[in-house]
């Protein structure tokens, strides 16, 4: 009996943990939409503020503060202005998927998405910028590149990997 007991109450905390695991992936899952489609359907205006708004919350860090302070009035201001596009986008362009993530996981939901638009946006700026980085403006200079790490590689470990 004592065994039937144990055996039922492990069910139905597995039963607990499949829910719980399940509820979580639809929150993960809405907020991803969400943050999907705030970046769909944002304007280039929209997605300046949005590009704004990501830069004053990272120049509150002090990393950024060690490359230029940006004064507060103008963090408030930009603050402000994304409440406004912020409240247009949810409500207008993406009300299903807010309401998912209100009914899922209405703040980490929403913290996820808002990472999800700034991660897409992000990609987005950094694609457009990265041969600034790296010599990578033509297969070519991407080739050598590879070619000369495959060569260093070889040669701290003794080996000859390639013959460029």
């Amino acid at each position: 009996m004592k065994t039937l007991k144990t055996a039922a109450a492990c069910a139905a905390l597995m039963m607990t943990l499949a829910g719980a695991s399940a509820q979580a992936f639809a929150a993960g899952t809405s907020s991803q939409a969400l943050g999907e489609c705030l970046y769909r359907n944002a304007t280039p205006d929209q997605k300046t503020q949005l590009i704004q708004w990501a830069y004053v919350t990272i120049g509150k860090t002090d990393a950024a503060k060690s490359v230029q302070a940006i004064p507060q009035a103008k963090t408030q201001a930009v603050t402000q202005k994304m409440k406004s596009t912020l409240t247009t986008l949810l409500l207008h362009s993406c009300p299903k998927e807010a309401a998912q993530v209100l009914l899922t996981d209405p703040k980490n939901g929403s913290i996820d998405a808002m990472e999800t638009v700034t991660s897409l946006m992000l990609r987005e700026k950094v694609r457009d910028q990265v041969g600034n980085v790296l010599d990578l403006q033509s297969a070519g200079g991407a080739a050598s590149k590879a070619g000369e790490l495959l060569k260093g590689v070889g040669s701290f470990f003794g080996l000859s990997l390639i013959h460029i």
